[in-house]
């Protein structure tokens, strides 16, 4: 059994041969679409999570993104940030402290400042505290009960 291609006749080992070859060389695993699906399963990078990690992470980085944008504004309206150039800070620790943090901070400002017309300064210091110690943890601390022990 032959085939007739129109050179002449060809063997059917050599078909078979050349289409094992085809095949062989046909697999390609940098192409990537994801409608049909091209490459081998497993072959990429990011099929070997089970869900793609990085889009979750890139969500709850831009849901966390929207929650510490909306605290900031709500900071702004409780006049606990007078100086709106200090926005990058106050949302460096919105990042770092966590926002329940620091609108717990905000609500003890608001309760216990001397002027209770004006309790940012108090806010910012509670702010400040909290973020040289998630800075440095092993920072020493003073206070009154340890110096008159001493």
């Amino acid at each position: 059994m032959a085939t007739r291609i129109n050179r002449g006749t060809e063997s059917i080992g050599q078909v078979i041969h050349k289409e094992k070859n085809q095949k062989k060389y046909n697999k390609t695993t940098g192409q990537h679409d994801k409608l049909k699906g091209y490459g081998k399963a497993g072959t990429k990078s990011r099929d070997n999570l089970a869900t793609d990690e990085r889009q979750i992470k890139r969500e709850a980085n831009y849901l966390k993104n929207i929650h510490i944008d909306r605290a900031y504004e709500d900071l702004l309206r409780m006049n606990l940030i007078t100086n709106t150039n200090y926005q990058a800070w106050y949302c460096k620790c919105l990042h770092t402290l966590g926002v329940t943090f620091v609108m717990v901070q905000a609500d003890l400002a608001m309760k216990n400042a001397r002027d209770r017309d004006n309790p940012a300064p108090l806010f910012h210091f509670l702010l400040n505290k909290a973020m040289n110690k998630a800075v440095d943890p092993y920072m020493p601390r003073f206070n009154r009960s340890e110096r008159s022990e001493r």
